[in-house]
This record gives C-alpha cells, structure tokens and sequence, in this order.
C-alpha cells in the first residue's frame, strides 16, 4: 500500500490513567507520567495536522486533570470530534460541560453489581455507573454501555442485557478481554474466555440484534467471518489499526491499539513529534507490511484470510503470540467443532474445550440450522 493512503481518521487517546478504580478489564498503572498540558496541546495540534476527525478519550479518570476543558476546547477547534469512554467517574459533577464538548459518552457496565465492583475493584462502582448512565440520558447526551466479557461474566449476558435495555441507552458494545487494555495486565490470561465460547456470544449478540430492541455492536476481536446476519453491521475487511487509527498512551507511547503489549510501541510523542510517528515508513509494519506468506495455522488455509488479515491483531498476537495465526475466529472454531461432529471418537482439537462447549456446540449447529432454513425460504 502506498504510504500516501495511510490517514489517520481516529485515535484513541488515553488522557490519564488516575482513578479511583483499578479495573482488571483496563490497563494497569505503568508508572510513566502523565503527559504535560503543553504535551497534550502539541498531540493537539498534530492530531489537527494529520486530518484527524475523531478521538476517543479515556483511561482513568479525566476529569482529575485541571487542564481537561483547555485539551477539549483545543480539540474542537482543529474540528476533531470526541466521545468519552468512562466508567461514571466524575460524569454527575461534570455533568452540565459534557455535552458542550462529547458528541457521546460509553459507560462501562460488567455484569450485575457484585462482578462489576469485583472487576472494578471498587464498591458501589456499580452504582457510581448506573447514576451516570440517567444523567446522560436526562442531558440529552448520547449514550452508550461497554462490556468486556470475561470467565467473570459471560454467564451474566442475560442479566446485562435487561438491564442495559432497563436504562435505555443508544447501543451496547460488547468485546472480550482481547481487545481490552486488560491484554497489558500480567496474569490476566485466565479470565480470558476460550475460543469456544465465542460460539455463545456471537449467538447472544446475533439473536439480540434479531429482536431489534437494543442496537448490540460485536468487538474486533469477535466473529469475522461468522454467516450470522445480525452479528456486525458491516463486513470484516481487516485491522485498521495503524491504517486509519492509532492508539495513545497517558505516557505518550504510541501503538496501533491500547489492547497490545509494549512490544507494538511505535515511538513516544515526548521524543518524537505524533505526526512523524504516524508519517513513518517503518511505522506499524505488522499491519501496514502485512505478509500473507507469514500465515500459520487454519489462517493459512482459510479462504477469507487475505481480506481478513488473521483479524483483531490484539486477538491474534494474545492467542497465539503471533500476528499471523488467530485461533479466536469464528471460521476457524466452525471447522473444529465440525470435526468433532464427524470424528467423535479420535483428533486432537486445535483448542482444550471448557465445561460450556456443549453449549457452545449446541449454539453453533443452531445458527447452522437457521441460516440453511433462511437460504432453503429464499431459494423457494
């Protein structure tokens, strides 16, 4: 690709990872400070530079820099919209600002009260974030619910759902902990859910989106290549990150994604202008060089593989601590558990299944059954 077509449209930008809150679904605190007003204004101006349209701002709690409104206020004036992605933190004093400056705001709600302040590692932070939630909705101001499932959750998919319907907001992203500054957290692996049971969630988003009540978006890190209709609204194309976005650090490092490991740091804008980072040949070579000869595993063979480009990087490098295989790929898990189907008493599964693969069985040869009832209607 011609290094003229890469065009930064979108950031995620951490402004602070202060916090009352220690989420083991977000990024731990990695000890770099803070970067200055002066910094943040210069990220400013070259985010303006850049044609930057939208940034997404979060990490911890930004309403704790006394210097929020002054970044905000700079934002909008280079035209550069923002949403604010929090867990409730400061939302009710800051409540009256918000809409001058947000364009939406995403809430993070993960499971009912008792796992959301376990994840939180917080009391009352359930609380904290159904409050901010109404008053968002009472000001007008578009609102969205984030969950990051995990081991933690995934059997709470039903209680969430009513109760996100409950507080009526706009729509509900769900995504796993591979696409979640938790990826960063050392010894987080175990709370990660298997490859199996994505079969259960794209069939909880899928049937979700079918009854039209609530708009559920599916993660990068989810499904693919799945036939289900109703799982994402646009077709999978590959990872943008690095091609259209790039992720922003409180300290400054620059990655394609906030989910990936120090070893995806592209530079810091303490040291390096963001616009040289981002107008770099050798910048975000894993996605902007991407090799298919480099494929390994079922990617290798799979038919959408040059489109997709193995899927979320985040998902493919956690899963198997490589840019070029992904084992969380709905595509990939049909083809297994088919093998299962036809072999039951021999082969070695590309993945050890948990006690909820019978389930996720059960789901996956429905959506079979439903999309061959939906083609058998159209072809009569």
């Amino acid at each position: 690709m011609n290094e003229q077509a890469y065009q930064l449209k979108s950031i995620n930008w951490e402004w602070t990872l202060e916090s009352d809150e220690d989420s083991l679904h977000g990024p731990p605190a990695d000890g770099q400070e803070d970067l200055t007003t002066e910094q943040m204004m210069k990220v400013v101006d070259d985010l303006g530079a850049l044609g930057c349209e939208m940034a997404s701002i979060g990490g911890g709690n930004i309403f704790l820099r006394s210097d929020w409104e002054k970044i905000a206020k700079a934002m909008l004036d280079k035209g550069i919209k923002m949403a604010l992605m929090s867990s409730g933190e400061g939302i009710r004093a800051n409540i009256a600002k918000i809409p001058q400056y947000f364009k939406g705001v995403g809430i993070t709600i993960e499971g009912t009260a008792g796992t959301h302040d376990t994840i939180k590692q917080k009391s009352g932070s359930f609380e904290r974030a159904v409050d901010a939630i109404k008053a968002l909705k009472d000001a007008g101001v578009y609102t969205g619910v984030v969950t990051t499932i995990s081991n933690m959750n995934i059997t709470e998919m039903e209680t969430m759902y009513a109760l996100v319907k409950e507080l009526a907001p706009k729509d509900w992203l769900v995504r796993t902990t591979m696409s979640s500054g938790a990826l960063r957290r050392p010894g987080f692996e175990s709370y990660t859910i298997p490859p199996a049971d994505l079969i259960i969630l794209i069939k909880y988003i899928s049937d979700y989106n079918r009854h039209k009540e609530l708009t559920v978006a599916a993660g990068c890190d989810i499904g693919y290549y799945a036939e289900e209709e109703y799982l994402r609204r646009e077709p999978w194309r590959g990872c943008i990150s690095g091609i259209w976005t790039a992720a922003l650090e409180s300290g400054g490092n620059v990655k394609p994604c906030l989910c990936l490991p120090d070893e995806f740091i592209e530079g810091n804008v303490k040291e390096t202008p963001l616009s040289s980072i981002w107008s770099s040949a050798d910048s975000f070579s894993s996605i902007r060089h991407f090799n298919p000869e480099n494929m390994s595993g079922y990617c290798r063979v799979c038919q959408n593989s040059y489109t997709c480009g193995c899927g979320c990087i985040g998902s493919a490098f956690a899963s198997t601590g490589s840019r070029y295989d992904n084992i969380y790929c709905f595509e990939c898990l049909t083809k297994e558990f088919r093998f299962m189907a036809e072999h039951p008493e021999g082969g070695k599964t590309l993945q050890s299944l948990t006690e909820r693969s019978k389930t996720a069985k059960e789901e996956l040869f429905t959506i079979y059954r439903e999309l061959a009832d939906r083609k058998n209607k159209e072809e009569a």
